[in-house]
């Protein structure tokens, strides 16, 4: 199936697929918070939003030739 950007659209059976074989962000914090302290499910939430950040904001080393 073909969308009108002519990008290939995802049926519903993969979907399905992926959606039961991935965790869920919200299930994913709820036991985050069940086995962990509020200080840690903060950081880790921190941590999740500023990711991509950390990436694009990143500078390489200076390379060394000599």
């Amino acid at each position: 199936m073909k969308n009108i950007e002519g990008s290939n659209k995802i049926d519903n059976n993969s979907l399905q697929r992926l959606m039961n074989n991935f965790p869920r962000i919200d299930s994913l914090l709820d036991d985050i918070s069940k086995k962990n302290d509020k200080t840690y499910l903060s950081h880790f939430i921190f941590h999740l939003y500023n990711y991509e950040e950390w990436f694009l904001t990143k500078k390489g080393r200076k390379s060394k030739k000599g």
